[in-house]
C-alpha cells in the first residue's frame, strides 16, 4: 500500500511484533532487542508513566510522547538498554531533532579522527 505523505510517496511498512524498523538500522542485534518482550514491556510501562514529551514540557507546551528514547543510545552504552533512568519520552519532532544531532556528532567525530590520522601520517613523513 502506498500513502501520500507531505508531498512524498512512501511505501507503508507493516510493523513486526508491534515495532516499525528504522530504515537505517541494519544491525540484527538492535532489531532483536527492539522486538524483545523485555523492551516492549519496559517501553510500555515508561510510556504509561511518562505520557508527555519532556522537551515540549520544558518549553511550556503539552504534547503527547510518540517515542520512548534512550538518552545514551545503544551504540554508546549497550548496558543501559534496559535502564529505566536512561529513557525519555519524546514527541516525533523532538525525536527527529535528537537523532539528527546525534548523526551530525558522529559524522563530525569521524571526520576529526580522519583528519587527525592524516595529520599524524604527514608528520611521520617529515
Amino acid at each position: 500500500m502506498v500513502k501520500k505523505y507531505k508531498q512524498y510517496w512512501v511505501k507503508e511498512r507493516k510493523p513486526f511484533n508491534g515495532v516499525h524498523y528504522k530504515k537505517d538500522m541494519h544491525d540484527d542485534i538492535h532489531q532483536a532487542f527492539y522486538c524483545s518482550a523485555e523492551w516492549i514491556r519496559l517501553r510500555d510501562e515508561y510510556r504509561k508513566n511518562n505520557p508527555l514529551c519532556v522537551h515540549c514540557k520544558a518549553l511550556g507546551n503539552i504534547a503527547p510522547a510518540d517515542v520512548v528514547d534512550h538518552i545514551a543510545g545503544l551504540n554508546y552504552d549497550w548496558s543501559l538498554r534496559l535502564d529505566y533512568n536512561n529513557l525519555q519520552s519524546l514527541c516525533h519532532k523532538h525525536h527527529l531533532i535528537k537523532e539528527n544531532a546525534e548523526r551530525r556528532k558522529v559524522k563530525q567525530e569521524a571526520k576529526q579522527r580522519l583528519t587527525d590520522e592524516v595529520m599524524n601520517n604527514l608528520n611521520d613523513f617529515e
